[in-house]
């Protein structure tokens, strides 16, 4: 099977660029028909799984681990219980989408994708 490397990398850098900038921008980033804070989660779990299933063995330990606390976060957000986090409000205010925020800048910089 061919895997396009450059589309996955891409996809998951604009994943968490779009996650570690002000909430606004990430929403503005995203159709206005979608669900806009689970597509903000779903595009990078997506992604993530992806890049790591297919290149994950040449990702260092720091790097793994980066992607994977923004994974774990997101994932630990997730079911009913937790409904009011996934709101556009809350991605622009809510102190979890914070640390979203925080991690996924760790991500981008783990990988050299900050600039």
């Amino acid at each position: 099977m061919n895997v396009d490397r450059e589309w996955i990398t891409q996809e998951l850098r604009n994943s968490l660029r779009a996650m570690a900038g002000p909430g606004s921008e990430a929403l503005a980033s995203l159709p206005d028909w979608t669900v806009k804070a689970d597509e903000l989660a779903l595009d990078f779990d997506n992604f993530v799984h992806a890049y790591l299933g297919n290149f994950g063995d040449e990702v260092s330990p720091y790097q793994r681990d980066a992607l994977l606390a923004v994974d774990a976060l997101l994932d630990g957000m997730s079911g009913e219980e937790h409904a009011e986090l996934w709101t556009e409000h809350a991605v622009v205010n809510h102190p979890k989408w914070e640390a979203v925020r925080a991690l996924a800048q760790d991500a981008l910089a783990s990988l050299g994708w900050n600039k």
